[in-house]
């Protein structure tokens, strides 16, 4: 992006999850998301990553 003649980088990760049975509540799905969101980062940003919850890796 650009603003004023100067280059501003910009990276956008994105963690996407859906309802899983057993959901109780929508902490649950968001819960999954962060953890996806943050796996998306740790992959080298600029990433969307969708991924069964049972691929994430967790400490439940």
């Amino acid at each position: 992006m650009t603003h004023e003649r100067k280059t501003i980088p910009i990276t956008l990760s994105i963690g996407i999850d859906a309802y899983q049975p057993g959901d109780k509540t929508y902490h649950d799905i968001l819960k999954r998301v962060d953890r996806a969101l943050y796996q998306a980062k740790e992959n080298g940003k600029n990433q969307i990553l969708a991924k069964p919850y049972s691929e994430i890796p967790h400490s439940d």
